[in-house]
């Protein structure tokens, strides 16, 4: 049985051709802007998890929440929290490379503050909605109620063929108000092709909710924490008679365009939206593998 990653399904949303080339020849597959600072997206992902896992695990950070929801100032308590993961986290990790003065590592790591600042102030505001439904000492646990969670499901495709998805979701969250958890996915440059930032992370809510057997529908949110943080949230009752209808279809695309030969007819088509090709990171590589067809 064949077997795609989620990644592959988004890259293949915004560039067959591209997804052909990383497929078999491997290679970046983000079209990010030009002055996009390699590693910044890692490096973000990373200090996220520590932000959480740290959240939940230390009291100085239930005890911001032990007052009544509405007693509680999202701007105060986003300071805090931003005071104590800088002192407990950030910094002793940045420390090193400040005593060193390696000014490419301290541009990023600027970069990436700027966009945890952010996401604690979203984070913020939906942990006061939550503390109506729960008690400060169990309020970040089950907020963030899991990080990096694995999924694989197996779809039946229109020519009953089947293939394997595998993923890795960023976040997890649950809002206590719509009573529904959320699939979070982090950006750290704003999106090419909106389009695919959604298969990808309505993929990952279509296949939670069959994996996991999660009884409510599982909502998905697309949250570009960098240059300015921007949230584009989607309901599952928006996406599972759109989207998740058109996944086998794809995935069909995908295992039809794998096999094509170079110099044979009907290559994987071209990027929809043209202005990709200008920041393709395999634009090279592409131009030559397809050249007969350009």
């Amino acid at each position: 049985m064949m077997t795609f990653s989620v990644t592959q399904v988004r890259v293949a949303f915004e560039c067959p051709r591209l997804f052909y080339v990383n497929y078999h020849f491997r290679g970046q597959t983000l079209f990010v802007p030009t002055d996009y600072s390699k590693g910044l997206g890692t490096l973000f992902y990373q200090l996220a998890e520590k932000l959480i896992y740290t959240a939940k695990h230390n009291s100085q950070f239930t005890k911001l929440f032990l007052p009544e929801s509405e007693q509680l100032d999202v701007e105060e308590i986003t300071l805090r929290i931003q005071q104590l993961f800088y002192k407990l986290v950030f910094f002793p990790i940045i420390k090193k490379d400040i005593q060193q003065n390696n000014s490419k590592l301290i541009h990023i790591y600027y970069q990436v503050w700027q966009g945890i600042i952010q996401l604690i102030g979203h984070w913020v505001t939906l942990l006061i909605k939550n503390r109506s439904f729960c008690q400060p000492d169990v309020l970040l646990k089950k907020t963030f109620t899991a990080e990096e969670i694995r999924l694989e499901h197996i779809f039946t495709l229109p020519n009953e063929n089947q293939i394997k998805l595998i993923g890795r979701l960023d976040s997890l969250i649950y809002d206590f108000q719509k009573r529904r958890y959320c699939v979070v996915e982090y950006k750290t440059y704003q999106p090419s092709d909106l389009a695919a930032q959604l298969a990808q992370v309505a993929l990952y809510s279509y296949m939670l909710k069959k994996t996991k057997s999660i009884a409510t529908p599982v909502n998905s949110s697309v949250q570009q924490v960098l240059p300015t943080f921007q949230e584009y949230y989607y309901a599952w009752e928006d996406l599972e008679n759109t989207v998740y209808q058109l996944i086998p279809h794809k995935l069909q695309q995908m295992q039809n365009w794998i096999k094509w030969q170079q110099n044979t007819l009907n290559p994987p088509p071209t990027a929809i939206k043209s202005h990709l090709c200008e920041i393709c990171p395999q634009q090279a590589t592409c131009q030559q593998f397809f050249i007969e067809q350009l």
